[in-house]
């Protein structure tokens, strides 16, 4: 027989007091005086017409009130029935991965709700139930909110850790029960990995879905030519896929009838026209029976093309080259050429020729042949030995080889780094294109005059203006990337069959025993009552 726990012991100490009184209280009291008389026979023969009991002390009725008062005594003392061993909180894991969202209103996420919601209203209120979410981000819920489970589910991306890492820090607490719910994608070669008791529960099914990943940008700004190089990826049987491209478009592209291979994937490649306001890029892909819908579009958020303002400083014996090459800079970027005049608002200025006060890498600029206030203007003949830097963005992918300068300047170029170099007439090297990079803006340096050159008449003039706009601009604004979806997570033809693993029982406290003391309490003191 198991004896119940008490509460609180501390009561059962007015025992040593109540059961002595009760002892005393029932004991018949004693006469007073004793007084002898001749009338005897007279007084036992009242005595037994009467009928009446002498006192006494009767033991039933001093038990009976013993037991009701070590009753109220015992309910005093919190009496508790034997609790049932075993965890006291319970801990939800809910997968919540971006295959997990498939497919829509009836995902394995919302199913794994509805199941969780269940289990926590069959739970005694002395369970704590802690839920925790986890996805690219972790998020916990407790009490209040882990009982109402007012959980709204947006697709995750991919688990920072495996489930079963999870599992296992949580089971190192012997009072928590471990309750994991997935799909079965990421969990299933894990379950063999999991500490014994944790409760496992796989509602996935294997589904068919189509992908879309974007793998490279080419960007032509200031240009509105933009080129992307797509791939569609298939995880299920062949089937049809229509691709199609809306958003800040300036001429419409249609859609596009793509053929995907079995468990395969098609790459394809668009030339596109930006819309010169900006905005967004949609890039979408439909199936039959595609099941997750989140890796199905890209977005892209494309900047505004400039409308830049050229300006052009010159004497006008240079002002010829330096003109023509800004009309064709503004030609491509769909900008203006303006006269450089003080105080004017300009987005690139082109100086041939002169002095200026301007600082390397504080503005905008291209400089060829300009030396700064105070240099000497000495020169020396048809630099030799010319070479590039190859690597540097600027010039990278152009040809130079043909570069003929006629006179170069002696006095030095700003500090920066150096594009093109050659030897003067001592054989000493002198750079001869270099790139100043300032805090917000960029500048060009050279030490020949383009009027002294063959540079204006190169092929690779052209782009090196174009990119040199780019860069006084800080580079331009490029297009970000979109973050590329999880191939794993959009392969659903891999998720196994459901699958259960029950947990282990829960803990439960004692029944409250104190009621049932104070019952017995009330019937004995009942009884006692009918005996005489």
């Amino acid at each position: 027989m198991e004896l119940p726990t008490l509460t609180s012991p501390l009561q059962l100490w007015w025992l040593a007091l109540l059961l002595p009184l009760i002892f005393w209280l029932h004991l018949p009291p004693r006469p007073r005086q004793v007084h002898w008389t001749a009338h005897l026979p007279q007084w036992l023969l009242a005595e037994r017409t009467v009928r009446r009991r002498p006192p006494r002390f009767r033991a039933l009725r001093w038990l009976l009130l013993t037991l009701a008062v070590i009753a109220v005594v015992m309910a005093q003392s919190g009496p508790l029935s034997k609790s049932q061993p075993g965890p006291r909180k319970l801990l939800v894991l809910l997968d919540g991965s971006a295959s997990m969202a498939a497919p829509g209103a009836d995902s394995c996420f919302a199913r794994a709700i509805e199941i969780v919601r269940k289990k926590i209203a069959t739970l005694p209120l002395h369970i704590e139930v802690e839920v925790v979410r986890i996805g690219a981000e972790v998020t916990r819920m407790s009490g209040s909110f882990a009982r109402a489970l007012a959980v709204s589910y947006e697709p995750m991306g991919e688990l920072p850790a495996p489930l079963s890492e999870f599992a296992k820090a949580a089971s190192a607490d012997p009072e928590t029960a471990v309750w994991l719910l997935t799909d079965g994608q990421v969990a299933a070669g894990e379950v063999p990995g999991l500490p014994a008791g944790v409760g496992y529960q796989s509602i996935g099914q294997p589904k068919t879905n189509v992908a879309l990943t974007v793998e490279q940008i080419e960007d032509a700004w200031p240009r509105p030519q933009l080129r992307l190089q797509i791939v569609v990826h298939n995880f299920g049987p062949r089937v049809p896929c229509h691709l199609r491209v809306s958003g800040a478009l300036s001429a419409a592209v249609p859609d596009q009838l793509l053929d995907l291979p079995d468990m395969g994937s098609s790459e394809i490649r668009l030339d596109l026209l930006r819309s010169p306001v900006g905005g967004e890029i949609t890039l979408r892909v439909q199936a039959d029976g595609d099941a997750l819908a989140s890796d199905d579009v890209v977005l892209l958020r494309v900047c505004p093309l400039p409308v830049p303002r050229i300006a052009v400083l010159a004497d006008d014996q240079g002002k010829v080259f330096v003109t023509a090459a800004a009309t064709a800079l503004a030609e491509e970027v769909g900008g203006s050429v303006v006269d450089g005049k003080s105080g004017e608002q300009v987005s690139f200025l082109l100086i041939e020729g002169g002095s200026t006060e301007l600082t390397a890498g504080s503005e905008a600029f291209a400089a060829f042949g300009v030396r700064s206030g105070g240099a000497s203007a000495e020169s020396y003949a048809q630099p030799t030995g010319i070479d590039w830097e190859r690597s540097s963005p600027l010039l990278k992918g152009l040809d130079l080889s043909d570069l003929y300068i006629q006179n170069a300047l002696l006095a030095p170029l700003p500090l920066g780094l150096v594009l093109i170099k050659g030897l003067d007439s001592s054989g000493a090297s002198r750079p001869l294109m270099v790139l100043c990079n300032g805090a917000h803006a960029a500048s060009l340096h050279t030490a020949f005059r383009l009027q002294d050159s063959n540079l204006p008449l190169l092929p690779a003039f052209p782009q090196i203006l174009r990119r040199m706009l780019v860069a006084a601009k800080g580079g331009g604004i490029a297009i970000p990337k979109p973050a590329r979806p999880s191939l794993f997570e959009s392969d659903l033809t891999r998720i196994p069959a459901p699958r259960e693993v029950g947990l282990l029982p829960l803990g439960a406290p004692g029944d409250d025993l104190a009621p049932l003391c104070l019952l017995c309490a009330a019937a004995l003191v009942a009884l006692r009552l009918c005996l005489r």
